[in-house]
């Protein structure tokens, strides 16, 4: 259920992007091109393809800023005041 919500809010977040700015596909290559950096960092295996592992970071990634800039007070520049994953005050709760 979460993973919809990460996708929908980072569909939002690059929707409000220049036309010729950033895309999910460019962080996902600037992102591959450091894969072997970021399975080094965890301590165990990971059992995750290429696809899989960038996929999750860049999406885990832009959702994280999103999410920290609504806890901050910018939206940059999208509404979320009716958005049931931001009333959820254990979301905020957990992150401070």
């Amino acid at each position: 259920m979460i993973q919809q919500h990460k996708w929908r809010i980072v569909g939002k977040l690059l929707a409000g992007t220049p036309p010729n700015g950033p895309t999910f596909d460019y962080y996902r290559q600037v992102v591959a091109a450091k894969e072997a950096d970021i399975r080094g960092y965890y301590s165990e295996t990971l059992n995750l393809s290429s696809d899989d592992l960038v996929e999750m970071m860049v999406l885990d990634g832009l959702f994280t800023i999103e999410l920290f800039c609504r806890l901050g007070g910018l939206s940059l520049g999208h509404e979320y005041e009716y958005d049931p994953l931001f009333k959820l005050k254990f979301i905020f709760a957990n992150i401070i």
